[in-house]
């Protein structure tokens, strides 16, 4: 499951992709990753999703990271992991290992490249890289030709605590 972003910020971070992925290995566009599998049917998940109402909010970038063989962009998560511990619940005992890992959103930018290369690319991307808030416009699966909202709105005005469940629809 992921967030998908504003327009605006889907372009622009996807024509940045585009650019720094090695060609061969750039198998999706612009995301932030919520959950990485779900042990379901699609249909089951989809019924599932159906429960949440999902409302946008703005997601700011905290840090450009580099990693051995690539780098990402990382944000601020409070709003996400309000989101992403909510997803963890309701697909609880159904996901892989590495959805019970510590959470960091973040939005690859470029993998699978040379330490080199990723270094290199770091180096240049600290001046380049947009650093506004990315408006956060709804939830998916990697290939939904349409988000998934549902029943249980997700307020990010209280950060500090659980979501607040502010409707639920019949």
């Amino acid at each position: 499951i992921q967030l998908d972003l504003d327009e605006v910020s889907f372009n622009y971070y996807n024509a940045l992709r585009t650019r720094l992925f090695p060609k061969h290995k750039l198998k999706d566009e612009a995301h932030i990753t919520l959950l990485y599998q779900i042990h379901l049917e699609e249909a089951e998940i989809i019924k599932r999703l159906e429960q949440f109402d999902f409302h946008s909010f703005q997601i700011n970038a905290k840090q450009l990271k580099n990693y051995l063989t690539g780098n990402a962009l990382q944000f601020k998560y409070k709003e996400a992991r309000i989101l992403h511990n909510k997803l963890k619940a309701l697909f609880k005992n159904k996901l892989a290992k590495k959805d019970y890992f510590p959470y960091t959103p973040h939005l690859t930018l470029q993998l699978n490249v040379t330490n080199f290369k990723a270094l290199q690319t770091h180096q240049s991307l600290k001046e380049e890289v947009d650093f506004d808030a990315l408006g956060v416009l709804s939830i998916s699966l990697p290939d939904d030709e349409e988000p998934r909202t549902g029943a249980v709105n997700i307020s990010i005005e209280d950060l500090h605590g659980e979501p607040e469940i502010l409707d639920k629809k019949s």
